[in-house]
């Protein structure tokens, strides 16, 4: 359970964003959506130590939305919400899913390196939550943890204009597994 937990929490490392040059004054607040594909690292190998698991899928849809401040030219504080989807095991007459979301406050930078074009990297916390739900023959159980882990990411970011980018960034969020989000955003002002 706690290693299900541990890759939700992780997930949520890389959804972060800065905009070098589309958050330019300091002062500045934006806006950041993200979407893409999660993994909730450890939540098969969990599963697996359940009897009859005839199969199991650990990726699904994760999204992402933000909000940060531009503190000085090249370094934001962002805060943000993520939700990672569901991963499912099932067999045996059994199904055991694994929800995961976390609350994340990061520092992001930013570094040009073209007109239009900077790479991005974030540092923070996430207060994550994990739900286990199990399934067994119409009777049902559940179990939810709450945690705190590191979250870091990488990306770029391409400014389109003044006011909207678009951006693409892996982050995790580090526990005894981690949890992943590879995603493409936009941010705006």
């Amino acid at each position: 359970m706690r290693k299900i937990k541990s890759s939700l929490v992780t997930a949520m490392l890389l959804a972060s964003i800065s905009g070098s040059v589309l958050a330019t004054e300091v002062g500045q607040f934006y806006g950041a959506v993200d979407v893409g594909m999660s993994t909730l690292n450890g939540f098969c190998d969990a599963a697996a130590a359940a009897a009859g698991v005839t199969s199991c899928d650990d990726s699904d849809i994760g999204f992402r939305g933000a909000v940060g401040y531009q503190v000085i030219p090249n370094l934001a504080v962002e805060a943000g919400y993520g939700s990672y989807g569901t991963a499912t095991a099932t067999g045996g007459g059994f199904t055991l899913e694994g929800e995961g979301a976390s609350f994340q406050i990061s520092a992001v930078g930013s570094y040009p390196v073209a007109d239009a074009f900077s790479v991005i990297g974030k540092l923070g916390l996430a207060m994550s939550t994990f739900k286990a739900i199990a399934n067994f023959g119409g009777a049902s159980t559940s179990a939810k943890e709450n945690d705190t882990d590191v979250v870091w990411g990488v990306g770029v970011l391409y400014n389109i204009n003044q006011s909207v980018g678009l951006r693409a960034q892996w982050e995790t969020i580090m526990n005894d597994d981690a949890i992943d989000l590879l995603s493409v955003g936009v941010i705006f002002n």
